[in-house]
């Protein structure tokens, strides 16, 4: 397989354009994106991890492993590579609009199984910001909420949102 540059640079568009409307939320840390992804983008991507024979790892995290939760970070030469190059060149437009500094750390494609939950928690504070994609629709319950000044803030579970 080859990286398809027209996809990137189509898709870095898409995106730069849906960065201008940023859903704002009662926290000022905390925006909500809908269809920010080219929409062929997201389907080769679903198509992709959607094969059997895909690397997925355990996923840790800084208590342990979460049961239920699998990760892909990297195969190259795939639409993983892909979205990589997309989101590392929409960094710095990003820091423009977050008034931030920070440099691009990678991808973390996250597939949740049954039996998967997470207690509330804090983010790793060594992330200056994440952005997270949801590739499939869902119950709005399984979304993550997002807690600031005890108001609940829930993203549509939806795919590309």
């Amino acid at each position: 397989m080859s990286i398809d540059f027209e996809l990137i640079n189509q898709s870095l568009t898409y995106s730069l354009q849906k960065l201008n409307k940023l859903e704002v939320t009662s926290s000022p840390h905390l925006f909500l994106l809908e269809d920010f992804l080219n929409p062929q983008l997201v389907l080769k991507l679903n198509n992709f991890i959607k094969q059997n024979n895909l690397p997925w790892q355990k996923q840790e995290s800084k208590i342990s492993y979460l049961p239920g939760r699998e990760k892909i970070n990297w195969i190259p030469d795939t639409v993983i590579e892909e979205v990589h190059i997309v989101f590392s060149s929409l960094t710095e437009k990003i820091n423009q609009i977050l008034h931030k500094e920070s440099d691009f750390l990678g991808i973390s494609i996250w597939r949740d199984t049954t039996g998967f939950s997470i207690p509330v928690h804090s983010d790793n504070p060594a992330i200056s910001y994440a952005i997270q994609i949801y590739l499939v629709d869902g119950p709005k319950n399984l979304s993550t909420i997002f807690e600031y000044k005890n108001e609940q803030i829930s993203p549509h579970f939806k795919t590309n949102s």
